[in-house]
């Protein structure tokens, strides 16, 4: 669990990650400030970390921790799976020609793999 607070605190509150050289680097006030130049403020902004397959108990227990910690509100922090909802989504969205674009065309061949295997 702490390793996933610290990805969250450092990702969206610029707490430096705790390593052998803590160098006592700290983004939160500057991160603070960039929120409040803009209409959306601090509190209006939705912070989706994006895992391969997240553990949704670990998350929810560091979702709390956060919550409490920066005063958010509890919709304000998910968790997206990569695995589970972007993929699934890409490869439904991708179509055949992607020549100029050589992700869309990676997973495009990807699509046809899965198509071809399926067949079998």
């Amino acid at each position: 669990m702490e390793k996933l607070k610290s990805k969250v605190e450092y990702k969206f509150f610029g707490i430096e990650k705790p390593t052998k050289k803590q160098r006592g680097k700290n983004f939160y006030q500057k991160i603070l400030d960039t929120y409040y130049r803009f209409p959306t403020g601090f509190n209006k902004i939705i912070r989706v970390l994006c895992t391969w397959a997240p553990n949704e108990d670990e998350f929810n227990e560091v979702k709390k921790y956060i919550v409490e910690k920066y005063k958010i509100m509890d919709d304000e922090l998910c968790s997206l799976s990569f695995r589970d909802n972007v993929m699934p989504e890409l490869l439904n969205n991708i179509k055949t020609a992607n020549y100029e674009n050589y992700t869309l065309r990676i997973f495009s061949i990807f699509k046809a793999y899965l198509k071809s295997i399926k067949r079998n």
